[in-house]
């Protein structure tokens, strides 16, 4: 039943029980054949040109049309500040101006999406002295993007009613001109 010798089931082994090898000419063609293609294509000037042609682009993009992947029609910059009362002030970071509160127990929303994205901030040390940024693509999505941890957010993921929240804020006018609060 157990035999001391190994079975044998390869049918790649020569009829004395060796395995049969790819004599070295042959495999060195092979690579020859295999390789100097990839070589071309890696180190051709035209590829070499779209990788900087990228690069270039890359550079000019801002990070969030890079998270993105797609060019972006409009942005703000939003400052988003818990209040005493459990609240959420929102200020435009340009101006310091308040465009809008959340008070407590409305718009769960925007509470829930800025608690977990200040929960990221502080597990790498930031405030909420760096503003997010809302963006509206040029296809008409509505993004929140977290420039300190590279967080995207697809607002309409939520469904279109939560989306409106942050949508209103991006030409939302200043209910006060106070920097300071």
């Amino acid at each position: 039943m157990f035999s001391k010798e190994p079975r044998r089931v390869s049918s790649k082994l020569t009829a004395d029980g060796r395995p049969k090898v790819m004599p070295l000419p042959f495999a060195i063609a092979l690579v020859a054949l295999m390789g100097v293609p990839l070589v071309v294509v890696f180190l051709s000037p035209d590829r070499q040109a779209r990788i900087a042609a990228r690069q270039e682009a890359a550079a000019s993009q801002s990070p969030l049309e890079i998270a993105l992947s797609a060019p972006v029609a409009e942005r703000r910059a939003l400052l988003f500040t818990d209040e005493p009362d459990g609240g959420v002030r929102v200020r435009d970071e340009a101006d310091g101006a308040t465009i809008r509160i959340f008070e407590a127990g409305s718009a769960g929303f925007v509470r829930t999406a800025m608690r977990g994205l200040a929960h990221s901030r502080m597990k790498i040390g930031v405030g909420p002295e760096t503003p997010f940024i809302l963006g509206a693509t040029e296809d008409g999505r509505c993004v929140l993007f977290d420039p300190t941890t590279n967080h995207l957010v697809e607002l309409a993921a939520f469904g279109e009613r939560n989306a409106r929240f942050f949508t209103e804020l991006m030409h939302a006018p200043a209910l006060e001109r106070n920097a300071s609060l």
